[in-house]
């Protein structure tokens, strides 16, 4: 049903058949903020109708509540003379509202940005949850396996990657990155950092743009270890400039043309968040997530990190996969016990939030260029599952999945991955 109402009538008409239809009451109540209405006198009345219903009472009794209040006397008889007795309607006006909506509170983000009320970072972080706010969501599951079956289609003709691939071969045979969010754990010395930038390295040459924010590096550091990664090079090469410069230019070049974003701290969760928005990665990268700086004061150590992770995970299903680095405490020694996921350093809900989490352990007295990488946790698959990876020159020698070994005189299978 193709129908376009001016916003006022649209307010009236879901207002008046609120009043008249127990089932348009339900909906409206279920879906719609009296923030959507943006006339007073129209908001009050839902405001008013909402809170009755989030008390306990039912259609009719909320009803009669509003027919006695006389503040509200005119706007709900006015109200009911736009009622409408049609289901399919009722759904229709309830999407254009929240278009209004939508478009009512990004005309009031531009005009706090260009009076200087908020600034820019601020701006970009209310888009973004504004953009995450009103999805559609939850109901009977014929709804939602017409609205999933929908995404599937889509999904399957368009060219978009199904499934982002981990940057490494052999995780990738595990899981890919979906929007949700990863773990990767480990204690100070192990190699998380590398190992992070090895893997988004792996996935830039692929075409997937990546969002790395290093809360503890410098952008230099950063930079310097990509040149390693990309040369091969032990980091102390590039730092203290043994490697020859000729070298370095030629890696510099070719790094700068992969889709790779530094972001340095230290950063705000809003401030994240903001440059998410604005930056619209494929995958997104964070290092650490104990380095996170905390913006306000009213929550204890543990309450903050929660709200990360919660926060976190949140951005994640409505934008992108988010991988992000966390460090162990001190229950896992360095180069000696193997980690677990209790070691997690102030573990908050990290644990428990993210569908996937890899410890990475390394003897350092014994076998020092060997990683250890164990996949603790996976949504999709087994886990417990191990992985090694040769450490050379401090760098993870991941294999990228692009990158198909052939035999010589003998049928190789291009399929080497199934989903």
């Amino acid at each position: 049903m193709n129908v376009l109402m001016k916003r006022a009538e649209v307010e009236l008409t879901l207002l008046g058949s609120m009043l008249m239809s127990e089932e348009a009451f339900y909906k409206c109540v279920s879906i719609l903020k009296p923030e959507d209405f943006i006339n007073s006198d129209n908001r009050e009345l839902f405001a008013l109708l909402k809170k009755r219903f989030e008390e306990g009472m039912n259609f009719e009794e909320v009803i009669t509540l509003a027919a006695s209040d006389q503040r509200l006397e005119q706007s709900a008889g006015l109200a009911v003379e736009y009622a409408v007795d049609n289901t399919k309607l009722v759904e229709t006006l309830i999407k254009q509202l929240i278009e209004y909506s939508k478009k009512h509170k990004e005309l009031d983000i531009a005009r706090a940005l260009a009076s200087g009320e908020i600034t820019r970072e601020e701006a970009l972080a209310h888009l973004s949850d504004l953009e995450r706010d009103r999805e559609l969501r939850g109901g009977k599951v014929s709804d939602i396996a017409v609205r999933w079956l929908k995404k599937q289609e889509e999904q399957r003709q368009s060219d978009e990657i199904q499934g982002i691939s981990t940057g490494s071969q052999e995780l990738d045979a595990i899981f890919t990155y979906r929007k949700e969010l990863t773990l990767i754990c480990a204690r100070p010395s192990i190699g998380k950092t590398m190992t992070a930038l090895s893997l988004l390295y792996n996935q830039a040459q692929m075409g997937i743009k990546v969002q790395f924010f290093s809360l503890e590096l410098t952008e230099d550091e950063v930079m310097a270890r990509l040149i390693s990664i990309h040369t091969g090079e032990p980091l102390k090469k590039i730092v203290y400039g043994w490697l020859d410069f000729s070298t370095v230019v030629k890696a510099t070049d070719a790094v700068s043309n992969l889709p790779i974003y530094i972001e340095p701290g230290p950063l705000t969760l809003p401030e994240i968040k903001a440059k998410i928005f604005e930056v619209k990665p494929d995958v997104v990268y964070i290092d650490y997530i104990q380095k996170v700086t905390q913006h306000s004061s009213n929550k204890n150590r543990k309450e903050f990190l929660d709200y990360v992770s919660a926060e976190l995970l949140e951005i994640a299903k409505r934008t992108c996969p988010i991988v992000a680095l966390a460090q162990l405490n001190r229950g896992a020694r360095v180069g000696r016990d193997e980690p677990l996921i209790e070691h997690i350093k102030e573990t908050g809900n990290f644990e428990q939030d993210a569908s996937n989490i890899l410890l990475l352990h390394r003897n350092l007295k014994e076998t020092p260029d060997i990683l250890q990488v164990k996949v603790a946790k996976c949504r999709v698959d087994t886990a417990n599952r191990e992985i090694t990876v040769p450490f050379e020159n401090g760098i993870p020698q991941f294999k990228r999945p692009d990158q198909i070994e052939v035999e010589v005189e003998e049928d190789y299978d291009y399929n080497f991955l199934e989903f």
